[in-house]
């Protein structure tokens, strides 16, 4: 792969498919691996339980967690915290605005 590496988004995906985060992991966990993960998700009861073990990985440090709360990134976060009510980075058209202008409107 290089210098550069890829970037997965991942946006409507719950991460409570076994076989499906397996994959995910062997490929964020290879050693050569460059890959950047940013999930898009909403948090219920916390974060998604893979999400949260992987993010304290040594690997973990390339995942970026986008919620209503603000941004996770390895063990940090939330960072950005919305200074009023809540943040639509873990839906769909919250995606097309961070993807548009940094989800964060009217603040730019």
């Amino acid at each position: 792969m290089g210098e550069s590496g890829s970037v997965l988004a991942v946006c409507g995906y719950s991460f409570s498919d076994d076989h499906i985060n397996d994959e995910l992991r062997l490929a964020l966990s290879a050693p050569n691996s460059r890959t950047t993960m940013l999930a898009f998700c909403r948090e219920g009861e916390g974060l998604p339980v893979e999400l949260q073990k992987w993010r304290m990985e040594f690997w973990g440090k390339r995942i970026y967690i986008l919620t209503q709360h603000g941004v996770y990134c390895g063990s940090e976060g939330p960072l950005c915290p919305p200074e009023n009510g809540e943040r639509d980075w873990w839906s769909f058209k919250g995606l097309i605005s961070f993807l548009e202008d940094g989800g964060l409107g009217e603040a730019l």
